[in-house]
């Protein structure tokens, strides 16, 4: 199903800079509110710094953007405990906060930080606990300091349809997983709006695009070959998440990918994506939207 586009667009950046000063975070924010970047986005991932607290020094020092994670692993943490963290770092932002949340992969990172590793089950059933429990303590006046400020939007990131259908029941943003061709990312997305029934057109839904290579250089894709082993190299080039080829090939990709519904778009930022081809990209993106 094609869907009208007539969302406002969102266009946010991802840092993946790894085990970097702050300081590093902060410039880079800087620049991209600069460029035109609506929001900046932090993995939650060991051996990265630490999300909550970064995105704070982020959105104090850069105000003018929104601030979110790419994902929060919420089977890291207890609901709660995460819920009051959020509830700080959205107050202290001036309400420029989105939660982001997803059910965690990685089995190492499990290991390594000392936690059970869960069924997807148990881990599609946390991202659930932690989205209601984020609602009702951003309600409750007796756990978090009185604001006039609105509790932070959810986006939950996902693929499978428990998760999906649970996002289509508690989220207002959903982000695919990356590495599913373009057309499961549509059945994804016309599955989700029929799991949301009238809520459906409430829904922002994002894309992330992990590989970014323009004009002839070649893309890493080390982490799509981790999420998609079965595919060859020509697949997972294909792929909705990588961006390759020309500056005008990129543009038409993103907007068909913006007829399928999707009205939020982050570039992630690896080591070797330039400050030119992410500025290049937004001109073009926002010229055409």
């Amino acid at each position: 199903m094609v869907h009208n586009v007539t969302g406002k667009l969102i266009v946010g950046l991802g840092l993946f800079l790894g085990p970097t000063p702050i300081t590093d975070y902060i410039d880079d924010s800087h620049r991209a509110a600069e460029l035109g970047f609506d929001v900046i986005e932090i993995a939650d991932h060991l051996g990265m710094v630490a999300p909550l607290p970064t995105l704070a020094a982020i959105a104090t020092a850069v105000p003018g953007v929104r601030v979110t994670n790419l994902v929060l692993n919420a089977s890291f943490y207890r609901p709660h405990l995460l819920a009051r963290d959020i509830a700080a770092v959205h107050q202290l932002s001036g309400g420029r906060f989105i939660t982001s949340l997803g059910a965690g992969y990685a089995e190492q990172e499990f290991a390594t930080a000392g936690i059970p590793f869960p069924s997807a089950g148990q881990r599609v059933r946390g991202v659930a606990r932690t989205a209601t429990a984020i609602r009702e303590i951003l309600a409750d006046p007796a756990f978090v300091t009185q604001s006039d400020i609105p509790a932070p939007p959810i986006r939950i990131a996902g693929s499978g349809d428990r998760l999906l259908a649970s996002a289509a029941h508690y989220a207002d943003m959903v982000l695919i997983n990356p590495g599913v061709t373009e057309p499961v990312l549509a059945e994804r997305i016309d599955y989700t709006r029929a799991q949301a029934g009238g809520r459906a057109d409430d829904i922002t839904f994002c894309h992330s695009f992990t590989d970014i290579a323009l004009d002839g250089a070649a893309p890493d894709l080390g982490l799509l070959r981790a999420v998609r082993p079965d595919l060859t190299e020509e697949e997972l080039l294909a792929l909705p998440a990588v961006l390759t080829g020309s500056l005008d090939e990129a543009i038409a990709k993103i907007r068909r990918l913006r007829e399928l519904g999707i009205d939020y778009l982050t570039f992630d930022r690896a080591p070797s994506v330039d400050w030119n081809t992410l500025e290049r990209l937004i001109t073009a993106v926002r010229q055409d939207s």
